[in-house]
């Protein structure tokens, strides 16, 4: 079965989020804890 499009094109890291700089500084300092 093919795999679904969300799958193959989701971000691998946190990096890979583009234009939601909030979610990702969030994630990084939530990581550090």
């Amino acid at each position: 079965m093919s795999e679904l499009w969300v799958e193959r094109h989701r971000p691998q890291t946190v990096s890979d989020i583009k234009g939601q700089r909030a979610v990702v500084d969030r994630l990084k300092a939530y990581a550090e804890m």
